[in-house]
């Protein structure tokens, strides 16, 4: 098989709240095509455009539903993943419920509902497994019919120089 054929059968990804694209190249590195990346900080979108430079970077908050819906229609992903802002769960960020950037999870599941993206992937602090917002993306992915798997990590059992706990639900 050629080489152009086996890009094309390549599973397209986009990264919301894509930052520098350090997650992308994780994803690239398991044998997906990341074409979008979504991230409202300039700096980070520089150095994602460097990192993954066959793909698309758009500037825009994942609140602005309607953007964002466009955009993943345009790239046609298979599966998106987004790291929405921990500092209203982490106990960093006092865990305060009133912080605005807490509902960005609850905005990319009605982005993902919109869309009907295939697979999800959600990774946050394990603290925002059990945050209203959480909740409130869960009812509405099953609302649509999406099936959800959690599961808890520490990067350090993956390779990782540092404990990182993460929560993930795909």
């Amino acid at each position: 098989m050629s080489a152009a054929k086996v890009t094309q059968l390549r599973l397209r990804c986009a990264d919301l709240f894509c930052g520098g694209g350090g997650s992308s190249i994780g994803w690239e590195a398991a044998g997906f095509n990341v074409v979008l990346g979504i991230d409202t900080n300039a700096g980070a979108r520089r150095c994602f455009a460097k990192n993954h430079p066959g793909a698309t970077v758009r500037g825009i908050s994942v609140s602005d539903t309607k953007a964002c819906v466009a955009a993943l229609r345009k790239a046609n992903v298979h599966v998106a993943t987004v790291s929405a802002p921990c500092q209203g769960f982490s106990s960093a960020g006092h865990q305060r419920a009133s912080d605005p950037r807490s509902d960005l999870t609850r905005a990319a599941a009605l982005v993902f509902c919109a869309v009907r993206t295939p697979i999800v992937v959600f990774e946050n602090v394990p603290q925002a497994e059990s945050s209203p917002q959480w909740a409130a993306a869960v009812a509405l992915l099953q609302a649509k019919d999406y099936t959800i798997s959690t599961a808890t990590v520490d990067a350090c059992n993956f390779g990782c120089a540092q404990r990182r706990v993460r929560f993930f639900a795909v």
